[in-house]
């Protein structure tokens, strides 16, 4: 549909372009084009639902005072993007001091196409949890692009790595020197991508006794 704040315009001398906020039609009236020349009309649409859409103005849909019309239809393809997301999971969620417990990153992507990191994703732990010595990094996303340092406080998936179609995940053991709940947390718009950030917040409880 338009976008709500559609701004119509035309290079087309004396023509106007009607284009109602949130509707489905654009039309233009009372435009020449110069001989020789073209012209253009431009306006703001939006979609709310990841697809491809295909825009096409049938042959014969111009008509003009000289009676000439375009003999072929005009077609061009609109793809929406699917913004990506975090889940994440502790496996067991339940360790003993200083045994470890998997860390899993799920970063989905419902796209036909790979989304791919614009800056560093960075997985902040909680205070009192550290990677494991080893760290046993592992899934299915890019682990060259995975830093993921035994008794350091944060895992990362670098600026450019990308994630698949269908998604990917990254493994990391991490430990707990010290008997706690500790929630491990990603915050809206921490996955930055080309398909747009992720929309909603990640948690994970990791509990140590």
């Amino acid at each position: 549909v338009t976008s709500t704040t559609p701004n119509p315009a035309t290079t087309c001398t004396g023509g106007a372009v009607a284009a109602p906020a949130s509707g489905n039609t654009v039309a233009l009236t009372n435009g020449s084009i110069g001989a020789n020349s073209s012209c253009t009309i431009t306006v703001n649409v939006l979609s709310n639902t990841p697809s491809s859409y295909t825009n096409t103005i049938p042959a014969n849909a111009l008509t003009t005072s000289q009676g000439v019309t375009n003999v072929a239809p005009g077609t061009d393809t609109l793809i929406v993007l699917g913004p990506p997301g975090v889940t994440k999971s502790f496996n067991p969620s339940t360790v003993v001091v200083n045994a470890p417990s998997k860390l899993t990153l799920t970063l989905t992507n419902g796209n036909a196409t790979a989304a791919v990191l614009t800056s560093i994703f960075t997985d902040t732990l909680p205070g009192g949890v550290v990677v494991a010595t080893p760290p046993n990094v592992g899934g299915t996303c890019t682990l060259a692009s995975v830093t993921a340092i035994a008794n350091t406080t944060s895992i990362s998936y670098a600026s450019g790595a990308s994630i698949p179609p269908a998604g990917c995940t990254i493994e990391v053991d991490v430990r707990s020197a010290s008997p706690s709940t500790y929630l491990n947390t990603s915050a809206v718009d921490d996955l930055t991508t080309t398909a747009g950030n992720n929309p909603a917040p990640a948690n994970a409880t990791l509990t140590v006794v």
